[in-house]
């Protein structure tokens, strides 16, 4: 091989090198990020209803209340009553179904700004930024209570 050619096959190599290794380095970088989110993800999220966990909940409610220190907010605890006797006559696949359903109700209810969690069970906690939507919806619950 004529010495006009080796300094840039040497070079043609060293960039190959880099090159592959800058490749490799972003895909693994790419896979442990994607992995890392995946994983944040499950421990974020309860599965049955796509609601919050507790944890991830708390965390966001303080960090919402950080922000709107001076605006009102409410936190609501919806509870589903008697639901032990749902599991104890019709079983866990009935139980999972209207937990799933639970969930995607509060899903759609949900504002943009409302952070909602799965607190265990089927207990539901609701933060919300004001107080009016629960208003309204508490409002027609005291009404069946009074009559």
């Amino acid at each position: 091989m004529p010495a006009f050619w080796r300094p840039r096959l040497w070079l043609g190599l060293a960039v190959n090198v880099s090159m592959m290794t800058l490749l490799a380095l972003t895909v693994r970088w790419l896979m442990w990020h994607r992995t890392l989110a995946f994983w944040h993800r499950r421990t974020a999220v309860d599965d049955m209803t796509i609601l919050l966990r507790p944890a991830a909940f708390w965390e966001s409610a303080e960090e919402a209340i950080m922000i709107q220190a001076t605006r009102p907010w409410v936190i609501a605890y919806c509870d589903l009553d008697d639901f032990k006797q749902v599991n104890d006559h019709y079983g866990h696949a009935v139980e999972d179904t209207i937990l799933r359903t639970w969930g995607q109700i509060f899903r759609e209810e949900a504002l943009g700004a409302d952070i909602i969690d799965r607190l265990g069970g089927e207990e539901v906690g609701w933060w919300m930024p004001s107080g009016g939507r629960i208003k309204r919806c508490i409002k027609p619950r005291r009404k069946e209570k009074d009559e």
